[in-house]
C-alpha cells in the first residue's frame, strides 16, 4: 500500500490537503472523485515521490445538474 500526497483545489488554489493511503492509483482516482462529489472543491491531486499520479477534476452537467468528472493518470502510475 502506498502513500499519496492529495491536494484538493476552490478557485484555482488549494484549499485543503492530506496524505491518503491506497493501493494503487485506480483506487485512489474513485476515492478522490467521492471525495469531489460533496461539491466543496473543483480539482484534486495525487502526487507520489515528487511525480504527479493523478488528476481528478469535477464539471457540471448543463443538463441535470449532476457533477461529471475527468481523470488522467501518469502512465507510469498505471504499473502499480
Amino acid at each position: 500500500m502506498a502513500i499519496y500526497q492529495c491536494f484538493f483545489f476552490s478557485r484555482g488554489r488549494v484549499s485543503f490537503w492530506e496524505n491518503i493511503e491506497s493501493h494503487g492509483s485506480m483506487r485512489l482516482t474513485a476515492s478522490l472523485r467521492d471525495r469531489l462529489k460533496n461539491g466543496k472543491w473543483q480539482h484534486a491531486e495525487a502526487w507520489r515521490d515528487g511525480e504527479l499520479v493523478c488528476d481528478v477534476r469535477r464539471w457540471r452537467s448543463s443538463n441535470e445538474g449532476a457533477s461529471r468528472f475527468g481523470s488522467s493518470h501518469s502512465v507510469l502510475s498505471l504499473v502499480d
